[in-house]
């Protein structure tokens, strides 16, 4: 019951994100436009043979990297340029937003405490800040991938 109550407000707390707020996010995901409209729950975006790095953004930019750290993720040194994706006409941006973090743990070194679960509840984003999907992150043989567990209408 705890699991869920947390997870609902961790969703809730990334719906309603305010410009200045940062943000841990899964690096940027690029899908073709058609792609992200023929989605359904169970399909996977397939993230290939290596783990996503993780970000620490802010206001759709990346402003340090993070790692993860038993127990938690460590706050990496500041991004020397903020870097944001952009995409091409035909693609889309998607973020995988994870946690609102807040600004007293964003220092380089600092482990912010995070449960597992985390990685079972992913929210997709589009460019534009609307939620897209919810996804948990899977391994298999050949790599990994977010399994779709929710899909936005629309």
């Amino acid at each position: 019951m705890a699991d869920r109550q947390l997870q609902y407000l961790n969703r809730s707390r990334i719906d309603a994100l305010r410009s200045g707020e940062y943000l841990l996010r899964l690096e940027p995901l690029l899908l073709p436009a058609k792609k992200l409209e023929t989605i359904g729950v169970g399909d996977w975006i397939d993230l290939g043979e290596r783990l996503p790095e993780l970000e620490v953004a802010r206001d759709g930019r990346k402003i340090a990297s993070a790692y993860l750290d038993e127990g938690g993720v460590r706050i990496g040194e500041p991004a020397a340029e903020p870097s944001g994706e952009r995409p091409g006409r035909k693609r889309i941006v998607l973020e995988g937003r994870l946690s609102v973090l807040p600004v007293s743990v964003l220092q380089p070194g600092v482990t912010v405490p995070l449960p597992e679960a985390l990685w079972e509840h992913i929210y997709l984003y589009d460019g534009a800040g609307r939620f897209r999907a919810a996804a948990r992150l899977i391994a298999y043989e050949g790599g990994y991938a977010l399994k779709l567990e929710e899909v936005a209408d629309g």
